[in-house]
């Protein structure tokens, strides 16, 4: 699709051989020019024409990237639903151990065009299918099952055998392409023992920014060195399938 960046642009400077003080039209294309609709089409068209400009002795059409492609795609932040185990979630003891569930709700509503009826009924299915074990929590192949009922795909990813720069460089090429569920420590604190699950939303300028089904509201943002001590570096990444 066509899109003209800003305006037609005017520069009131010297351009090459021309007269000193002449004008010089930038039209800034984007490359998707050739998808552009046959009304962009003829708007394109008729400004071509306007070589008669008071003033103005050249028109450069110039193709340039789109902005996105202009920028670093590792510093894209997503905007996730957020949901939380403990107010979307009835059942008292459900609402401790909700965190995978809550998570898992925040990544179907993101993937698909339908949202899910409640988390009380996706804790319903989880539980139904043995997503949940007694001795281990939610598992990360119980929620990626369960994922597959809303046509979407997923991955359990360990990366221990890499050190923490290699591990976080995984996860930033991974959390591009979209949000991923993580697991950490409860509270982000390294010394909590309770295992727990969040979803990052993106990586960028030093700052993890994240969904945690425990706080109150989405939108968190935690230093890069801090998401490290607590990140153990396995995550999982749902797709559409």
């Amino acid at each position: 699709m066509i899109k003209v960046l800003l305006t037609v642009i005017l520069f009131l400077a010297a351009f090459g051989p021309r007269p000193a003080g002449s004008t010089a039209v930038f039209l800034v294309v984007s490359e998707s020019a050739t998808e552009s609709t046959a009304q962009e089409q003829t708007e394109l068209s008729l400004i071509r024409t306007m070589t008669e400009l008071e003033g103005v002795d050249m028109i450069d059409f110039s193709v340039v990237p789109e902005p996105s492609q202009l920028s670093d795609v590792k510093s894209r932040v997503y905007i996730v639903p957020f949901y939380s185990q403990f107010k979307d979630i009835s059942a008292p003891d459900w609402q401790k151990v909700g965190c995978g569930i809550a998570s898992l709700a925040m990544l179907i509503d993101f993937y698909t065009e339908d949202s899910i009826e409640s988390v009380d009924s996706l804790l319903g299915r989880g539980i139904a299918t043995n997503a949940f074990l007694d001795s281990a929590g939610w598992t990360h192949q119980g929620l990626i099952n369960l994922a597959a009922r809303y046509n979407l795909t997923g991955q359990s990813v360990s990366l221990s055998h890499l050190g923490q720069a290699g591990a976080l460089a995984e996860l930033e090429a991974v959390v591009a392409t979209g949000p991923v569920m993580v697991s950490v420590h409860y509270t982000f604190e390294p010394t909590n023992p309770i295992p727990h699950l969040a979803v990052v939303n993106g990586i960028k300028d030093g700052q993890v920014y994240y969904n945690d089904p425990a706080e109150s509201t989405g939108g968190g943002v935690l230093p890069v060195d801090k998401f490290l001590r607590a990140w153990k570096q396995r995550y999982i990444a749902i797709r559409p399938a």
